[in-house]
């Protein structure tokens, strides 16, 4: 059945986006199932508005996402993080939206980590498949890996935008939480590519100013300064 378009306030947007049950082992997510018959939001129609839902969420989410479980949270984030589930990300990178509300937005995603992230995810390190993770490690260890913006420090247009995502990261490597740092490191990696030079200052500023990291996180950062990271 082809989804209905509807326009949405934003406690609409947020029960579309996140109040779902998880899938049973196997099937598919509820953004991929074919028989999900649920109104649809598409960001392209109103980019602006989009922006304006995300910065709300990034910017306030113990509150606004306290109704749902962290397994859900997970899976409503991926959602709007992955362009292999919707263009919510795109948004980001339209013209017609003000650049202010666009770097608001992008900035509001180190609130996210800072206020919502760090707190509720646990110590373990996805990018050794630690045991026992909270469910939300997956989706801040792999943040800026599905993001769909990449660094394109060729196009002047991009560079603002460029410049604030690497800031969030930066923001984010002095947080007390070793999932959020390990979230900013891994984007650092494959950011290196982009910008080789700023990534590897970054990181040694880092390396600097926590000498005393757990190995396995200091060994990652050492792979990401160098942009090996998956």
């Amino acid at each position: 059945m082809e989804k209905e378009r509807s326009p949405f306030s934003f406690e609409h947007w947020v029960i579309f986006v996140f109040d779902h049950p998880l899938p049973a082992p196997g099937a598919p997510n509820w953004y991929h199932d074919p028989d999900e018959d649920s109104e649809w939001w598409d960001p392209s129609d109103s980019p602006e508005t989009t922006v304006a839902h995300l910065t709300v969420v990034f910017e306030n989410a113990p509150s606004v996402l306290a109704p749902f479980s962290d397994a859900q949270v997970r899976q409503g984030l991926w959602f709007l993080v992955s362009n292999s589930c919707s263009d919510h990300m795109f948004a980001l990178l339209n013209p017609s939206v003000p650049w202010s509300d666009r770097k608001r937005c992008i900035s509001s995603m180190f609130t996210l980590f800072e206020r919502f992230f760090a707190p509720r995810c646990s110590s373990q390190l996805s990018h050794l498949d630690e045991a026992g993770a909270n469910p939300l490690n997956g989706i801040c260890y792999m943040w800026w890996d599905i993001l769909p913006i990449y660094g394109k420090p060729e196009e002047l247009d991009r560079r603002e935008v460029d410049a604030a995502c690497l800031e969030v990261m930066r923001l984010t490597l002095d947080l007390d939480s070793d999932a959020c740092r390990e979230s900013a490191l891994h984007g650092l990696g494959h950011w290196h590519l982009y910008y080789p030079t700023q990534v590897e200052a970054l990181i040694d500023s880092f390396l600097d100013r926590h000498p005393d990291l757990r190995s396995g996180l200091k060994a990652y950062a050492r792979a990401a300064r160098r942009g090996r990271v998956l």
